[in-house]
C-alpha cells in the first residue's frame, strides 16, 4: 500500500521546472551553489557550452518521453566522444591553474546525471503540487526506501509528519543527498486517521556539522545527515520567478541595475520578449497589421539603441579579398545589435571578403585566426552573416537557440532545405524551413538565431515575414526579443 500513497506528479511539471534553468559552467561541484543549482542546469568540468548543451537537451528529452537511462546513454555517449568529452583526460584547473588528470564523460558520471536531474525535477514538481493542495491536505510524512541503502539519518526521520509551511521541510525535504530516493506523502486530517498516522511532535533535529568548502574558503553550518549541495528546497525556485516577474513588468521605466534581474534562462526571455512585444503593440498595434511592420522595427531599433546601445564593430575588422564593401555594410548592419554582443564579436578576428551571389560565414577552428564572411545583395543578409560570426563569438548565446529547436522538433522528419540533398535540416514551425537547417554530424542547427534576427529587422529576399512571426511563431519573435533586450555575453 505505501507506494501507492507516495504524491505523484505529472511529468510536464517536472519538464516545465528543467526548461527554466539556465546553463551554468563549472569546474568542481563545490564551485555552484545551492542557489545556483535551484536556477541552472550544469555538469562539473563541463566547460565548453555546446557539451553543456547537448547533455542538457539528453535529459530534456528522457523527461519528455520517459526514456531509459540505456538509451540516455546510447544517445549520449557516441555525441560525447565525437565532441571529445570522454575518458580521463589532462586539463586545467581555472582556479588554481594546475593542470589536473580529470574524469571526463563515463557511465558512471552518466548515470549520476540521469538520476540527480530527473529526481530533482520531478522532486520540484512535487512541491508545487504541495502548494495547490495544501488547504485540502496540510500535512507532508517523510517516507524513505528501508532498505540496506538508505542513510541511517534518513531511516530516522521516515515517517515524520510535520505540516507542509513547518521550516523543517526547507531544508530536509527530499532529495537530500547524492543518490537520495526518498519522497514525501501529502495528507489530509482524514488521511492521518485512515492510515492511524500521527503529527510529530516535533520535528527530527540531528544537529548540524561544519562543512569547509576547501574550493571558496567558505564555512557553513550544514544539517547531518544532508550533503553540503542538497541542503535546500528545490520546490523553492519558482517563488524567485514569481519576483523576477514583478521585476520584469517595470522594466521597461526601470534602470540598467534592475533590467539585470532578469531571468535569462530560455523560458525567461521569452517571457521578457512576450512583454515587449506586447507593449510595442499596445502603443503602434500589431504588426499583423497593413503597414505597421516597419513602425514595429523601429520601435525596436530605439529602445535596443536607448537601453543596449548600439554595436559598433571594430575598425580591424579586414577588407579581406577585396571586401571593402563587405566590411561596410556588415558595420552598418551590426548597428540594430546591443553594444555588448558586438563588443564580444570585436574580440574575435573576421575578414570581410568579396561579396557573393547568396552570402556565406567561413568558420576558423581556431580562436585566433579570423573567420571569412561575404554578403549579399539581400537587404538583410549582412545583419545575418555576421550573427553567424557571434555565434562564433557568444556559444552560450547560441545555445538558448539550440535548446529551443530541440525543445520543439523531438520527433520532426529532416527535410531538404536548400539546393541539395546534403542540406537537411527540420521545417517544425519556423517560418523559412531554411531556419532548421542543421550542420555537420552533430547536427547543429546553426540558422534558428541568425533568420531569426534577420527576419526580425528585415523582409528576407522581399518577403516580409515579420507578420507571420507574429502569426505563426510567436514563441521565436518573443525570445529573440527577450534575447536581444536581456541577454549580456
Amino acid at each position: 500500500m505505501a507506494d501507492s500513497e507516495i504524491l505523484t506528479v505529472d511529468p510536464v511539471e517536472a519538464i516545465g521546472h528543467f526548461r527554466r534553468k539556465g546553463l551554468h559552467v563549472a569546474f568542481d561541484w563545490r564551485d555552484t551553489d545551492a542557489a545556483q543549482h535551484l536556477r541552472s542546469f550544469t555538469v562539473a568540468k563541463a566547460m565548453d557550452v555546446d557539451i553543456l548543451n547537448e547533455i542538457r537537451i539528453a535529459v530534456q528529452e528522457v523527461l519528455k518521453f520517459g526514456t531509459t537511462f540505456e538509451k540516455f546513454m546510447d544517445d549520449l555517449e557516441p555525441l560525447l566522444h565525437r565532441k571529445g568529452w570522454w575518458g580521463k583526460q589532462e586539463v586545467i584547473d581555472p582556479l588554481t591553474g594546475e593542470r589536473i588528470l580529470a574524469q571526463l564523460g563515463s557511465p558512471y558520471r552518466l548515470r549520476t546525471i540521469f538520476d540527480v536531474n530527473l529526481r530533482t525535477a520531478y522532486a520540484h514538481g512535487q512541491w508545487q503540487k504541495i502548494e495547490r493542495m495544501a488547504e485540502a491536505r496540510r500535512y507532508l510524512r517523510y517516507v524513505g526506501v528501508l532498505d540496506e541503502r538508505i542513510h541511517p539519518d534518513h531511516r530516522a526521520w521516515h515517517g515524520t509528519v510535520l505540516k507542509w509551511d513547518h521550516p523543517w521541510w526547507r531544508t530536509h525535504f527530499p532529495l537530500n543527498g547524492l543518490r537520495c530516493r526518498c519522497t514525501v506523502q501529502q495528507l489530509s486530517e482524514d488521511d492521518l486517521e485512515d492510515f492511524g498516522y500521527e503529527v510529530s511532535a516535533q520535528a527530527p533535529d540531528n544537529g548540524t556539522r561544519e562543512w569547509v568548502n576547501r574550493r571558496t574558503g567558505k564555512i557553513q553550518r550544514v544539517p547531518n545527515g544532508i550533503d553540503p549541495v542538497w541542503t535546500h528546497n528545490v520546490g523553492l525556485r519558482d517563488q524567485g520567478i514569481e519576483s523576477r516577474t514583478l521585476i520584469r513588468e517595470k522594466a521597461l521605466d526601470a534602470p540598467s541595475a534592475v533590467r539585470e534581474t532578469i531571468d535569462t534562462s530560455l523560458d525567461g526571455l521569452i517571457g521578457a520578449g512576450q512583454e515587449a512585444r506586447n507593449q510595442i503593440e499596445n502603443r503602434i498595434g500589431s504588426p499583423a497589421a497593413p503597414d505597421i511592420p516597419d513602425r514595429f522595427r523601429r520601435e525596436v531599433r530605439n529602445r535596443l539603441q536607448s537601453e543596449r546601445g548600439a554595436g559598433k564593430v571594430s575598425s580591424n575588422i579586414g577588407a579581406g579579398r577585396g571586401g571593402g564593401m563587405t566590411a561596410k555594410r556588415v558595420r552598418e548592419a551590426a548597428r540594430d545589435l546591443p553594444e555588448s554582443w558586438v563588443r564580444a564579436g570585436n574580440r574575435m578576428p573576421v575578414n570581410g571578403i568579396l561579396g557573393s551571389s547568396w552570402g556565406f560565414y567561413r568558420w576558423s577552428s581556431s580562436p585566433d585566426r579570423p573567420g571569412e564572411l561575404s554578403v549579399s545583395r539581400d537587404a538583410g543578409n549582412p545583419l545575418h552573416e555576421y550573427t553567424h560570426h557571434l555565434q562564433r563569438a557568444m556559444p552560450e548565446v547560441d545555445a538558448l537557440f539550440h535548446q529551443f529547436h530541440r525543445h520543439r522538433n523531438f520527433n520532426e522528419t529532416r527535410v531538404v532545405v536548400g539546393g541539395g540533398p546534403r542540406e537537411l535540416g527540420r521545417q517544425d514551425a519556423y517560418i523559412r524551413k531554411y531556419q532548421g537547417r542543421e550542420y555537420g554530424t552533430a547536427q547543429k542547427p546553426l540558422e534558428v538565431l541568425t533568420m531569426a534576427i534577420q527576419q526580425l529587422f528585415h523582409p528576407v529576399w522581399g518577403k516580409e515575414h515579420l507578420t507571420d512571426m507574429v502569426r505563426d511563431d510567436s514563441e521565436m519573435l518573443d525570445l529573440i526579443l527577450g534575447a536581444l533586450l536581456h541577454y549580456d555575453p
